[in-house]
């Protein structure tokens, strides 16, 4: 009796903890891939609360606190250790987070989220006009919260097919270092044109499934011109059929 109350002690713990213990092997998983890339190593603290909304990560300037609000994903645990790696590098070169904007600390932490992923093929048309570089100061409001992620999400995919990401990341550092934080520096070219071109893309599935409606409407109201066409040629065949009986009836009466 003692034994399996032994066992069930263990097994309630075991159940307890595999939560915690996922969480954390996710975060190491992180932090080595991110260690590799960056060649440093901050250090980290997992707390779990479950009042916090979202994940968020703290500055106590001995070492970073992530705050979660249970379990999550491991997309979310390379989100919110890709912040922990860029404050400390802000850090290490003597730069402070608050020197760039909101949009680009969230820009980073989604692209290594989604480094070597696939984007979503039908992006929602809200996330497509939302101007997530707008969001410098303050993230957006709580309804437009997944439109700015998806948008952002997406974005980085976008860039992952022009740019590096660590050499993205450590170029920022080094312009920020020498003349402030600067889009086309950063870009090469004006943010708001590679924004539209960014849009352009997402919006062509829309423009090609809009030509295909068109043109199936087209094909089927061409058919049915055709046969109300035919409908009325075959009516006024009869009709004039009829008529020509009539005459000929009328021309040569019967004796």
């Amino acid at each position: 009796m003692k034994k399996r109350f032994l066992i069930l002690i263990f097994i309630c713990i075991a159940i307890i903890s595999f939560p915690a213990l996922r969480i954390d092997e996710n975060f190491q998983n992180a932090y080595r891939e991110l260690q590799e890339l960056f060649k440093i190593a901050p250090r980290y603290y997992l707390r779990i609360d479950e009042n916090q909304a979202q994940p968020m990560t703290v500055d106590n300037d001995r070492f970073y606190m992530i705050i979660l609000p249970g379990s999550i994903s491991m997309e979310t645990a390379r989100h919110e250790m890709a912040h922990v790696f860029f404050f400390e590098l802000c850090k290490l070169n003597g730069l402070s987070p608050e020197d760039f904007p909101i949009w680009y600390h969230e820009l980073v932490a989604s692209w290594f989220q989604v480094l070597g992923g696939r984007d979503i093929k039908l992006l929602p048309l809200k996330s497509i006009f939302f101007d997530f570089f707008a969001c410098v100061d303050e993230y957006p409001s709580l309804e437009d919260t997944k439109a700015f992620y998806l948008s952002i999400r997406s974005f980085a995919l976008f860039l992952d097919k022009r740019f590096d990401f660590k050499n993205f990341v450590l170029n920022t550092l080094n312009v920020a270092k020498r003349t402030g934080f600067s889009g086309v520096k950063l870009f090469n070219e004006d943010p708001k044109i590679l924004l539209r071109k960014w849009r352009f893309w997402k919006l062509l599935p829309y423009l090609l499934y809009t030509l295909l409606v068109i043109l199936l409407v087209y094909i089927v109201s061409g058919r049915r011109d055709d046969r109300w066409r035919g409908s009325e040629l075959g009516e006024t065949g009869e009709k004039e059929v009829i008529e020509n009986k009539e005459f000929q009836d009328y021309d040569h009466p019967e004796d």
